[in-house]
């Protein structure tokens, strides 16, 4: 009894040692330390791929405004320009008085666009050209060339102004209001400088006794 179980402690001693070398040969490590090493180069689990920004959407880049337009509203007339014409016995003599071209501006509020890139936009939506100039040469100098009796004749240009509400938007993220100054009427008209009138009978778009007393010559 007593050598086999002397035996059998020598078979176990030899056994242990040899188990532990093939583990050590093997590579094998506890599951817990598998964890905590990084994964290999090139693993899908080690790179990350960046996600695209969007360019932030800004007037400058906006491609698509969207405009739209309010209702018109008179906003007061104002003279543009005027001619005045001095005919004596055999003589003739044209002066300027006044020249002051109306151009229509675009006015937007607080973070709206900063330059008129938009003008097409805002003029189809508003019907009002914005690259004309009003200032009546054509029309005055017609008028006075058809005034050759002896005497002192003013011939003017006036407009009607008017005040047109804008939106515009471009994209989710932009959006501002304007204002569109234009003119409404645009007149032309004629005075002879001995003439008077009444400026509280005159029920004219420009009052001639105004055009009178602004460039008639007093005497």
């Amino acid at each position: 009894m007593n050598s086999f179980r002397g035996h059998t402690g020598k078979s176990l001693k030899a056994v242990i040692p040899l188990l532990a070398l093939s583990m050590l040969l093997g590579g094998c490590t506890p599951l817990d330390q598998d964890a905590k090493d990084p994964a290999p180069a090139g693993s899908p689990s080690a790179t990350t791929t960046p996600t695209p920004t969007a360019a932030a959407e800004t007037w400058e880049n906006c491609k698509d405004p969207v405009v739209t337009a309010g209702g018109e509203k008179a906003a007061g007339w104002k003279f543009v320009s005027a001619r005045l014409k001095t005919v004596g016995t055999g003589s003739e003599e044209t002066q300027d008085l006044l020249y002051e071209p109306f151009l229509p501006s675009i006015s937007w509020n607080a973070g709206g666009p900063t330059s008129n890139r938009f003008e097409e936009q805002v003029s189809e939506a508003t019907g009002k050209s914005l690259n004309e100039a009003t200032d009546g040469i054509k029309q005055m100098d017609e008028l006075l060339g058809q005034m050759n009796d002896k005497g002192v004749y003013v011939a003017y240009k006036t407009i009607e102004k008017a005040v047109i509400p804008l939106s515009i938007s471009c994209g989710s993220t932009l959006a501002s209001k304007g204002t569109l100054n234009a003119s409404y009427v645009a007149g032309t008209g004629i005075l002879d400088c001995s003439l008077s009138w009444d400026k509280h009978k005159d029920k004219s778009q420009v009052s001639p006794s105004e055009a009178k007393e602004r460039f008639c010559p007093q005497r």
